[in-house]
């Protein structure tokens, strides 16, 4: 997987509060700084994930730790897993008191409705600034945040077997089958396509009658018949299926690319057709209509086919 960010030492230690971590980009050559400051905190629904920061300050050298601070942060509160410490991203370099980083009193995410919680997993009505991701950030959306933040661009991941059709001057088809195939390998990382949000990948579940239809209306999908059509990116048939306890059906697609095109074309395809559309917030299954399911009281259906694949 190639990222911005470059491997320096991995670890299998757990991270505990108050440690001190570098990485470094690509593009800098310089150390930049971050630092856990809840190693047991519930976000996006699960546990004993870590809170962290990552400060603004650098530093040519990771033994020349600036002063850090909770006011000096380059990106709102992030939560995550032990991944970035597996592989080599993150090195834990030295552990501090957390009263002496000024640590926010509060820390709050905002989920894909628009509600927020706390580091604890509780619901609050007025979050604090700066709010994160209501969700667990992988070790690519982490390194995609930090590039959008800096404004610089992604590295892109190109698989070996690619790289002689891209010697060959096939550069153009390749790379729009390389970028969906990197969202798939590295964005997915749920067995219930859509429970772990993504910024760069969006799911959407939408209501059809049986799996005929649905695979009648995936073809469509993207074309001007239900609005303007998407300028970029891909669509793809997730081979998921959701039905909630009357019966109706959903089943799942994933889309990258020009995110509002897509989204705007499937709502179109759904109003036209007077079908629902759900997304997944945490355990739960939420519809257009602001009703609210219990994913254990649905029948989840994940690979129930052969994935159909749709590109622009």
């Amino acid at each position: 997987m190639e990222t911005e960010m470059l491997k320096l030492k991995a670890t299998r230690k757990i991270p505990k509060a108050g440690y001190i971590f570098v990485f470094q980009l690509r593009s800098e050559g310089l150390f930049r700084f971050g630092c856990i400051v809840n190693a047991d905190a519930v976000i996006g629904g699960f546990e004993k994930m870590f809170l962290i920061y990552i400060f603004s300050e650098t530093s040519s050298s990771k033994a020349d730790v600036p002063v850090l601070k909770g006011g000096s942060l380059m990106l709102p509160p992030i939560g995550t897993n032990r991944q970035c410490w597996l592989s080599g991203f993150f090195e834990t370099i030295t552990n501090v008191e957390l009263q002496d980083l000024n640590v926010l009193r509060q820390h709050h995410f905002v989920d894909f409705t628009g509600r927020f919680y706390d580091e604890k997993g509780r619901e609050v009505a007025k979050p604090i600034e700066p709010v994160g991701e209501w969700g667990v950030s992988s070790l690519r959306s982490i390194d995609n945040l930090i590039c959008k933040k800096l404004g610089i661009k992604p590295p892109v991941d190109i698989p070996d077997k690619y790289k002689k059709a891209l010697d060959a001057g096939k550069a153009k088809k390749i790379t729009k089958t390389v970028s969906f195939k990197v969202f798939q390998d590295y964005c997915m990382i749920s067995e219930i396509p859509g429970v772990i949000a993504n910024p760069n990948l969006m799911f959407l579940y939408v209501e059809a009658e049986n799996d005929r239809e649905f695979e009648q209306a995936f073809d469509r999908f993207g074309r001007s018949d239900f609005g303007k059509e998407p300028e970029s990116g891909g669509i793809m048939d997730e081979e998921t299926r959701i039905i909630i306890p009357n019966g109706k059906r959903f089943y799942g697609v994933s889309y990258a690319g020009d995110l509002d095109g897509w989204l705007s074309n499937l709502r179109g395809y759904c109003q036209k057709y007077d079908r629902l559309r759900g997304k997944i917030n945490q355990d739960t299954f939420v519809l257009c209509t602001d009703e609210r399911l219990q994913l254990d009281a649905c029948e989840v259906v994940v690979n129930y086919k052969k994935n159909y694949q749709k590109r622009r």
